[in-house]
C-alpha cells in the first residue's frame, strides 16, 4: 500500500482517482482549471485539500504546472495559457508522472530559487518604499 502524509494527513495513494480518470473528465469538461477544482471537490470534502498545488515556475516550455496526486502518484500537469472562465489551460499531452525522488528535487531546489529571489526583490521594495516614506515626512 503507498501511503503519503501531507499537511498532517496520511492518504492512502491506492483510494485516489487514477490519471486516466482525470484524463477522461478533461475529455468532457475541458482540460482547465476548474475542471481541476471540480474533479478534487471529493478531496476537498473529504481531506479538506483538493490534493493538487500550483507550481506557477516555468520548465523553458510552459508556463507553470500543477502537482496533482492520483492514485499511480504524482502527475505533472503544465499550462502554457489561461482565461477569464477556465482560468489555467492544461496541456494534456506533456503530462507526465514524477518517475523518482531526484525529479521532486529539482522541483524544490527551484522552488527555493524562486522563492529566494523574489522575497530578496519584496524586501528591497519594502525598504524603498519606507524610505521614501521617512524622506517625505521629513520634508512636511
Amino acid at each position: 500500500m503507498k501511503r503519503i502524509k501531507i499537511n498532517g494527513a496520511e492518504l492512502d495513494m491506492g483510494k485516489l482517482k487514477s490519471r486516466q480518470e482525470l484524463m477522461a473528465y478533461f475529455n468532457e469538461n475541458g482540460p482547465t482549471h476548474s475542471a481541476l477544482m471540480d474533479f478534487c471537490e471529493e478531496y476537498r470534502e473529504k481531506y479538506g485539500n483538493e490534493l493538487c498545488w500550483s507550481y506557477p515556475i516555468s520548465d523553458g516550455k510552459h508556463l507553470g504546472t500543477f502537482l496533482v496526486l492520483v492514485k499511480e502518484g504524482i502527475l505533472s500537469l503544465p499550462y502554457n495559457d489561461a482565461d477569464k472562465v477556465g482560468y489555467e489551460l492544461f496541456c494534456v499531452d506533456d503530462a507526465v508522472m514524477f518517475e523518482d525522488y531526484g525529479d521532486m528535487e529539482i522541483f524544490i531546489d527551484d522552488w527555493n530559487t524562486f522563492h529566494t529571489d523574489l522575497l530578496q526583490a519584496m524586501k528591497a521594495m519594502r525598504d524603498y518604499l519606507y524610505n521614501k516614506e521617512v524622506a517625505q515626512d521629513g520634508k512636511n
